[in-house]
């Protein structure tokens, strides 16, 4: 069997993130089939990175994983500072990754590579022993996939052995992409795995690297199949009709803004009506009678609330798939996105599995509509979506085709 390590920020049961649990999904159905191991660091939280698990050799649901210690903390005022000195020089004109390096040799008197590592350095996480390690041992694995553009691990570690390297961006339309950093990480692996045509668009747009071997591929959604008696989940009256939110519990992800349109829906609109959210993070919620914050739950006592719910809602402006939406669809829960994220908007209009919004009234009339009654319909469409895009076997067939390409010098060839 081939040996293909899988790169990623933080990996682990206790991890709350989409791209890790997209990792930790992909590296335990490709386990089968391949050596897999994965290369990460070891924090939990990426809210400070500090070091939760032991470095070292571990293993997860037969995966082996080979974590790398964090050198240091995540660095708030020195990444802002850092953030504002890259953003002065941003240089964004047609052809631009041609001429980037020229025209930002130096910043401030400092090399434009040193005010980079500088700024991975102090967003996190910071584990130069993960570099070095795939500096020492690349060529013990025959493709190396790294998970997410944005951190260290990735845009250091892809400019090792590129003409292996497989890059699973989860990218969208965000302040940081914009950032004259990360030319490599889009311009230099062998192949771009892509979670939807539009973050392909995107991507395409912005680095104008449609030249480099493609697929979009998404993730395998399973429905949901272990659950929890309702009883021993406290804080949700089942009883009542309620909305749930999954996810990180953190303004990047429009949760304010969610809380506070459930607010005016609820005075609009008199009702027992309830919202949950399931996730941690840094947000904090004032207490309120009808909104039910459960933080971070086991499995079983997710997919039990979600289940129950009258509907998933996510308000995040930028996601480059969103896992739990299919997830929500796969299980029949209608979904109620954000019409400013092109991504969730796609789902929704291609699945017809829920609403988007854009309003207030929008929010308003679709969360009132299926607080009436189930919609028997978007249920069923739902399910039919996801089984027709987001099937394992099809996820599987797409990835190992990636994998098993071969490579020829500083690129990968059929």
């Amino acid at each position: 069997m081939k040996n293909v390590a899988l790169i990623v920020q933080r990996y682990g049961q206790e991890v709350n993130g989409g791209s890790e649990y997209h990792c930790r999904l992909l590296a335990e159905h490709l386990a089968p089939d391949y050596n897999v191991t994965v290369l990460t660091n070891c924090a939990v939280d990426h809210e400070d990175w500090d070091n939760y698990y032991q470095p070292g050799r571990d293993e997860l649901n037969g995966v082996e994983i080979i974590r790398f210690k964090n050198e240091s903390k995540r660095l708030p005022k020195a990444f802002r500072r850092y953030t504002k000195k890259l953003r002065k020089k941003r240089y964004n004109t047609k052809g631009w990754r041609n001429k980037l390096y020229r025209a930002l040799d130096t910043i401030d008197g400092k090399s434009l590579s040193h005010i980079r590592e500088e700024w991975f350095r102090t967003q996190g996480p910071f584990c130069p022993g993960l570099i070095s390690f795939l500096k020492e041992h690349h060529s013990r694995f025959d493709k190396l996939i790294f998970f997410t553009y944005l951190y260290y691990p990735t845009a250091m570690g892809i400019d090792i052995a590129p003409e292996k390297s497989i890059l699973i961006p989860t990218a969208h339309d965000e302040p940081e992409i914009y950032l004259p950093v990360f030319t490599n990480v889009f311009t230099n692996p062998g192949y771009i795995l892509y979670n939807s045509h539009s973050e392909k668009a995107f991507v395409e747009r912005k680095f104008h690297n449609s030249h480099i071997p493609n697929q979009v591929v998404g993730i395998g959604i399973d429905r949901a199949n272990r659950f929890i008696e309702k009883e021993a989940i406290p804080g949700v009256d089942f009883s009542k009709p309620y909305f749930v939110y999954v996810g990180r519990m953190e303004s990047g992800k429009n949760v304010g803004d969610l809380i506070e349109r459930f607010k005016i829906y609820k005075t609009r609109f008199p009702s027992d009506a309830q919202l949950v959210l399931v996730g941690k993070g840094s947000l904090k919620v004032d207490d309120h009678p009808d909104i039910k914050p459960l933080g971070f739950v086991e499995e079983e006592v997710k997919n039990t609330v979600l289940v129950n719910a009258r509907a998933l809602i996510i308000p995040s402006k930028f996601e480059s798939l969103s896992m739990v939406t299919l997830e929500a669809m796969a299980s029949g829960v209608p979904v109620v996105a954000n019409g400013e994220c092109e991504v969730l908007k796609d789902h929704i209009k291609m699945s017809q599995a829920g609403f988007s919004y854009e309003s207030q009234d929008d929010f308003n009339l679709a969360l009132e509509s299926l607080r009436k009654a189930p919609d028997e319909t978007m249920q069923l469409n739902g399910r039919e979506y996801v089984e027709k895009n987001y099937s394992w076997p099809q996820v599987l067939k797409k990835i190992s085709a990636a994998i098993e390409r071969k490579t020829v010098g500083t690129g990968i060839m059929p």
